[in-house]
């Protein structure tokens, strides 16, 4: 990989984990109209991306196997809206993909939820709105993932 001018290796040990330096990790963020339930957060400005995590319109995709720490960010004011993340376009709120959703029962004006995710090479994470509205004007709603070595 180049870096700034400079070569970084990244390696995979045998048990097919990506060691440091250089772990797969993206960032990105959304500003825009509101978001209403069903609908899925863009991944629209902002966008950071190392050690080959594709940033696509609406979903970062992985390159390798593991666990990737996966969270959201929301600065801006909102009342009972909810966020669920979704791997391959499917919610993950139930079973070994549980505690990935994040409830607003007031408002606030800064949440954020964090989430372990086991992912395949090449699967796809996205963030949607399952309930009510998520502000996108004026505020500063930024996703990120990235492998824990």
């Amino acid at each position: 990989f180049r870096n700034g001018g400079k070569t970084e290796y990244m390696r995979i040990d045998s048990a097919g984990r990506v060691t440091m330096p250089y772990q797969p990790a993206a960032s990105a963020s959304y500003a825009g109209a509101d978001l209403n339930a069903t609908s899925i957060i863009p991944l629209n400005t902002g966008a950071i991306t190392r050690g080959g995590i594709a940033i696509g319109t609406n979903a970062f995709t992985v390159p390798v196997a593991g666990t990737y720490a996966v969270g959201y960010h929301h600065l801006a004011t909102t009342t009972n809206a909810q966020i669920t993340i979704r791997v391959n376009g499917t919610n993950i709120n139930s079973g070994a993909g549980a505690q990935t959703q994040v409830t607003l029962q007031a408002q606030h004006s800064n949440f954020a939820t964090h989430n372990l995710v086991s992912l395949a090479a090449n699967d796809s994470i996205s963030f949607v709105v399952t309930l009510n509205t998520v502000h996108g004007n004026g505020s500063y709603n930024r996703m990120y993932i990235y492998l824990l070595g």
